[in-house]
């Protein structure tokens, strides 16, 4: 239940900690974010996070005090196995996750835990030996 409240707009009533859907704590985040002049990209960007984040739980109905820290490392693993993104995008998807999970823990909905990002592994390319750099030398 969502109520306006004087100090931010808007407030969560009285909602007990088990019983708030992580949607709904995103739904009053979006509104906090729009109150506060953050871009309308921004949070269409949220919303896919959100979305694939739920498609990876596979339910609609996961409640706040579900998420944790080995949700949050599978949800990076389903990204790179299943999803098959590169890194750098596993940290842009991470990024736009992360205010939803920091919000959600401010309030005391989400237990606390720390977050990290994929290490990026560069990929090296094959460097050319000196006898195909003379034929592509001669080509041209």
């Amino acid at each position: 239940m969502v109520k306006k409240g004087r100090k931010t707009g808007y407030s969560i009533g009285i909602v007990k900690k088990e019983k708030l859907l992580f949607k709904g704590l995103c739904v009053i985040y979006f509104k906090k974010c729009e109150a506060n002049g953050i871009s309308e990209y921004t949070i269409r960007g949220y919303k896919n996070v959100l979305k694939y984040f739920l498609k990876f739980e596979k339910n609609d109905e996961l409640y706040c005090k579900e998420i944790n820290i080995n949700m949050f490392e599978d949800f990076k693993l389903y990204l790179k196995h299943e999803r098959k993104v590169k890194d750098i995008t596993v940290n842009s998807y991470i990024r736009k996750l992360t205010p939803m999970l920091t919000y959600g823990m401010q309030l005391g909905y989400i237990e606390r835990f720390p977050y990290s990002y994929v290490k990026r592994q560069e990929v090296y390319k094959d460097i050319y030996t000196d006898k195909e750099l003379l034929i592509l030398l001669k080509r041209s």
